[in-house]
């Protein structure tokens, strides 16, 4: 969508009584109009709250004008906190970007940081505890996904598939 659609879009869910926009969709940093997708949307009467979800790449670059311009939460995905193992379920050796883009959004005052990391069999289910102890030291939240089943993803699912049943009973 255009700039000029999202704030019309958002303008009309807000006259039916949305108040909470989240920017997510592939990855949002790379848009170049972002910070004014945030501040057009944060001047829509009735919108209350505008969430961000990101890899975290550009974060740190990006964290106090995303606050300026009214994101108050954000959530990042990081499914590692091992920068090898971050890279090899990534693709990308970028763990030490996401982690300067995390404390950059706690720096600039960001009210809400949530840690989105899916739990690969055999790739990081040893580091729940690891992600734990982070989130008691720090001020985020951590969400722990179950891996899902697409059309695509057969092979690689049963695999690396752990049931939420598995990570409830290990929390």
């Amino acid at each position: 969508l255009s700039r000029t659609e999202i704030r019309r879009l958002v303008s009309a869910l807000a006259e039916l009584g949305i108040r909470k926009v989240r920017l997510t969709g592939g990855e949002p940093t790379l848009r170049p109009d972002l910070i004014e997708i945030a501040h057009d949307i944060s001047g829509i009467s009735g919108i209350e709250k505008i969430a961000l979800t990101t890899n975290g790449y550009r974060l740190a670059e990006q964290a106090r004008e995303l606050k300026r311009n009214g994101v108050s939460a954000i959530n990042v995905s990081v499914d590692s906190l091992v920068k090898d193992k971050f890279a090899e379920i990534t693709g990308q050796d970028r763990l030490p970007e996401v982690l300067k883009g995390i404390r950059a959004a706690q720096d600039a005052g960001i009210d809400r940081v949530k840690i989105n990391a899916v739990v690969l069999k055999g790739l990081n289910e040893h580091e729940i505890e690891d992600f734990l102890l982070w989130s008691e030291r720090e001020p985020i939240d951590i969400r722990f996904i179950e891996l899902m089943p697409t059309k695509d993803n057969g092979a690689f699912f049963t695999k690396r598939h752990l049931s939420l049943a598995y990570l409830e009973t290990l929390l």
